[in-house]
C-alpha cells in the first residue's frame, strides 16, 4: 500500500527532497468509517506535546528565543523566551489590549500578574522589554484575553504596543507530567530502531495532524564515519531525505530526555513512506542548487518589472540596504506572490460586489442547488450507518469506495490563517488508539493510493486605505518584510496551478478532487460522497453542514474536468476588499530614512476571495450539494 502525503505547496508530488508545510492543529480529522477495520485490543494511553508557542514558521515556533549573544556580566546564561500570545489590538480606553493565545496555559499567562515579556519589531530591529501585567480576563467569543500591563493607562499607548508577542521565560514552563513533552525538546532527538539499535535519523520537526503528532525526521547519512556526530542540523533539510512517524506510545515507546534519544518499532512499510530516494552526488545537488538560485534571479528582475508596471517600487528599497539574509528574504517573498493575482484583486475593490457566506449563496440559488439534494444524518456519515432501508447510500458508497481503490481521487487540505493562532499551543493532546488505528488501517489493510496535499492559503500583499482610486500602496512591516494576509480558499485554483499540482494530478489519471478545510466535520476520502458526486455526473459537490454557516470549514469533491476548467479561467475569480478590524503598525520611507508608522484607526484592505467564486465558470445545474444535519 503507498501514500503519498504531500505538505508542501513549493513542489510537485514527484519532487526528490519535499520540504513539508507544517500542520500544527489539534483538530482530529477522522478517516472514512468505509476504510476502517477491527480496532486494536489494546488500551488507549495518553502522551502529550507542549510545543512552545509562535505565530511565525514551524523552526521559530520550536525554537527557544535568545535575548541576546552568550552570557551576561555575571557570567550567567541570558533568559531566554517562549512565546505565549500576540497583541492584536487596542481595547477600551483604560490602556488594555486584546491578546490571541498560543498557549493551553491562558489562566497561567494572562490572568496571573507578573513579569512578563514584549518582543517588538522596529526598522528591522528585534527588541525584549519586560513589562508587568497587572490583571486580564478571558473573552471567549472571540478567543482571546484583555489584559493590562503597568505603566499602560490610555489607548494611546496601548497602541503602540500592538503587533507585540507576549513572552515568558523558559524556566516558567509549567512541569509535564510523566509521558508529556515540550516539542522543542523533542527537535534534535536521534531516532533508533528498538530492535536493532540501527541509527534512523534525527528528529528535524514535530507537526500535529489532526489526531496524532507527526516526527518530521532527517534520515542518517550513510556517508557520515561512525565517530562522528550523528546529531544532524534540523535546520539544514536541502539535502537530506526526511520521513514521517508518528508519535504515538505504538510506535515510539521510548523517548529518553537526558541522551537525547528515542527508540521506535515502526510497523512494516513505515520508514519507506514518502521517502524518494535521492542517488544523485554532491556535484549533481550542488549544480541543482545553482539552477534554483539562478531561476530565483530571473524571476527577482521579472517581479521588478512588474512592481515598477504597478507603481510599488517602495518595496525595493529593502534590497539596496540590510543584511544578505535579510535582502534574500524579501527576494524570496516578491517571488513568492502572484502579482498577476494582485492586480486583479486590486482592480476588483471599487467594483459592486455581493457578500455571501456558502450557505447563503446557496440559499440565494435553491431553486436550482436544492431542487434534489442528499440529506443524510452526520452521526450516519462518520459511523457509516445507514438510515433505514436506505440502499442507495450502500450503492453510491461502493461506486466511492471503487474509485479511492482505483486510485482516480486526490485530497487537497487547505489550512486556514486562524490556525497559525493555534500554531504553537504550548500543550496538545494526543490521541492514540485513533492515531494508531488510523496509520495501522491505511497501511496495512487497504491497497488505496491516496495523494494528499495540505496546503496553505494564497496569501496577497495588505493594502493601504486610499482615497484615490487604484492607488492603494502595499504596506511594508520592516523595509524586508511584507504584510500579507490569506486571500481565502477561493484562491486554491491559482495555487495549485503555480505550483504544478494539476499537471500532476492530470499525469495520475485523478478523476475527483476533495477540496476542504482541516476540520473535524471533514470526512477526508469518504467514499459515499465521492460515489454521491459521481453518480450525479456533478463537477462540483459541495457538503454543506446544518451547524456552520461560515465560510471557514467547507468541502467539495470537484472534478478534473472542472479543475483543468477553472485553472485557465482564473481571470473569473471575484475578489473584495475587506478592511482590517485592527490597525497594523508599518514602515514607510520618509527622505530616505524608515519610519515606524502607528495609525490611529484601521488603515488597511485585505484582499478575498470567497470560496464560491470558484463557482463562476460552473453551471448551477453540475452542482449537487449533500445536507448533513448536525
Amino acid at each position: 500500500m503507498s501514500m503519498l502525503l504531500r505538505s508542501s505547496p513549493l513542489s510537485p508530488p514527484l519532487s526528490r527532497n519535499p520540504k513539508p508545510f507544517p500542520l500544527p492543529l489539534r483538530t482530529h480529522l477522522p478517516i472514512s468509517p468505509s476504510l476502517r477495520s477491527t480496532p486494536l485490543a489494546s488500551s488507549p494511553s495518553s502522551r502529550r506535546l507542549a510545543p512552545p508557542s509562535s505565530s511565525g514558521s514551524p523552526v521559530v515556533a520550536e525554537a527557544v528565543i535568545g535575548s541576546g549573544n552568550g552570557e551576561d556580566e555575571e557570567g550567567e546564561e541570558e533568559p531566554k523566551y517562549v512565546e505565549v500570545g500576540y497583541i492584536s489590538s487596542a481595547h477600551g480606553l483604560r490602556g488594555e489590549v486584546r491578546v490571541m493565545p498560543s498557549t493551553d496555559f491562558p489562566e497561567l499567562r494572562f490572568a496571573k500578574p507578573g513579569k512578563r515579556w514584549l518582543r517588538t519589531r522596529a526598522a528591522g530591529k528585534e527588541v525584549i522589554k519586560e513589562v508587568e501585567l497587572t490583571g486580564g480576563r478571558g473573552h471567549p467569543g472571540q478567543k482571546s484575553w484583555i489584559i493590562s500591563f503597568s505603566g499602560i493607562d490610555t489607548v494611546e499607548e496601548a497602541r503602540q504596543i500592538v503587533g507585540s508577542s507576549l513572552l515568558v521565560t523558559v524556566r516558567d514552563r509549567p512541569e509535564l507530567e510523566e509521558g508529556e513533552f515540550y516539542t522543542r525538546d523533542l527537535v534534535g532527538m536521534r531516532v533508533i530502531l528498538k530492535e536493532t539499535g540501527k541509527l534512523v535519523g534525527t528528529v528535524a520537526n514535530v507537526f500535529n495532524y489532526g489526531a496524532s503528532d507527526l516526527l518530521h525526521v532527517r534520515l542518517h547519512s550513510a556517508e557520515e564515519r561512525p565517530h562522528q556526530s550523528n546529531l544532524l542540523d534540523p535546520d539544514d533539510s536541502s539535502s537530506a531525505p526526511h520521513i514521517w512517524i508518528p508519535f504515538v506510545e505504538a510506535i515510539v515507546p521510548d523517548v529518553d530526555a537526558d541522551r537525547r534519544e528515542m527508540q521506535i518499532t515502526p510497523p512494516k512499510g513505515l520508514l519507506e513512506l514518502n521517502l524518494r530516494s535521492d542517488v544523485r552526488s554532491k556535484k549533481e545537488r550542488r549544480q541543482m542548487e545553482w539552477k534554483e538560485k539562478r531561476k530565483l534571479q530571473q524571476r527577482l528582475v521579472a517581479t521588478k518589472k512588474i512592481l515598477a508596471a504597478l507603481d510599488q517600487k517602495h518595496i525595493l528599497e529593502g534590497l539596496r540596504i540590510g543584511e544578505k539574509n535579510q535582502k534574500t528574504s524579501l527576494a524570496k517573498q516578491l517571488t513568492s506572490i502572484d502579482f498577476r493575482l494582485f492586480q486583479q484583486a486590486i482592480q476588483n475593490i471599487n467594483k459592486p460586489f455581493i457578500s455571501y457566506s456558502l450557505s447563503e449563496y446557496i440559499n440565494a440559488n435553491s431553486s436550482a442547488l436544492l431542487e434534489n439534494p442528499m440529506r443524510i444524518s452526520h452521526q450516519c456519515l462518520v459511523t457509516g450507518e445507514s438510515e433505514g432501508n436506505n440502499n442507495m447510500n450502500y450503492e453510491l458508497r461502493k461506486v466511492g469506495l471503487q474509485l479511492l481503490r482505483n486510485s482516480k481521487v486526490a485530497i487537497i487540505l487547505i489550512r486556514h490563517e486562524k490556525d497559525d493562532v493555534e500554531r504553537g499551543s504550548e500543550t496538545d493532546d494526543v490521541r492514540v488508539e485513533s492515531a494508531v488505528i488510523q496509520f495501522q488501517k491505511l497501511f496495512n489493510n487497504l491497497n488505496i493510493f491516496l495523494k494528499v496535499w495540505v496546503l496553505e492559503e494564497e496569501k496577497l500583499p495588505i493594502v493601504n486605505i486610499s482615497p484615490v482610486e487604484n492607488s492603494h500602496e502595499i504596506l511594508l512591516k520592516s523595509p524586508w518584510e511584507i504584510l500579507r494576509a490569506p486571500i481565502g480558499p477561493g484562491g486554491i485554483f491559482s495555487l495549485l496551478s503555480s505550483h504544478k499540482i494539476i499537471d500532476a494530478l492530470n499525469e495520475f489519471g485523478v478523476e475527483y478532487v476533495q477540496i476542504c478545510s482541516l476540520d473535524n466535520r471533514t470526512a477526508l476520502g469518504h467514499p459515499l460522497f465521492f460515489g454521491f458526486v459521481s453518480s450525479r455526473g456533478a463537477d462540483v459537490g459541495i457538503k454543506l453542514s446544518t451547524s456552520c454557516k461560515t465560510d471557514d470549514n467547507f468541502d467539495m469533491v470537484i472534478s478534473m474536468k472542472h479543475v483543468n476548467k477553472m485553472s485557465k479561467e482564473i481571470n473569473r475569480l471575484r475578489f473584495r476588499a475587506l478592511p482590517e478590524q485592527h490597525v497594523h503598525v508599518h514602515v514607510q520611507q520618509v527622505k530616505d530614512e524608515w519610519i515606524t508608522v502607528h495609525p490611529e484607526k484601521p488603515n488597511s484592505y485585505r484582499l478575498h476571495c470567497p470560496i464560491y467564486s470558484i463557482l463562476n465558470p460552473c453551471s448551477l445545474d453540475n452542482v449537487c450539494v449533500m445536507e448533513v444535519d448536525e
